[in-house]
């Protein structure tokens, strides 16, 4: 399997925390971006080794091979 360096635009979200946690259990590497800091942010930070961004900035997505967001 090829590790992969995935960006989530909206990780803050339910949907999209769950696919990033999911994935990191499937040996990826995961960044996000989100408008605010959450409890949610931060347990993907401390515990899934996330870089998160808050807010959106483009540069987050730099160097990523795949960009993932969710409009909920």
């Amino acid at each position: 399997m090829t590790t992969r360096k995935i960006h989530f635009i909206g990780i803050g979200g339910i949907g999209l925390s769950a696919l990033a946690k999911f994935l990191v259990n499937d040996g990826h590497k995961i960044s996000g971006s989100d408008i605010k800091q959450t409890e949610v942010t931060n347990d993907l930070a401390t515990n899934f080794d996330a870089k998160i961004t808050i807010p959106h900035h483009a540069d987050a997505v730099e160097g990523v091979d795949r960009v993932i967001y969710s409009a909920a």
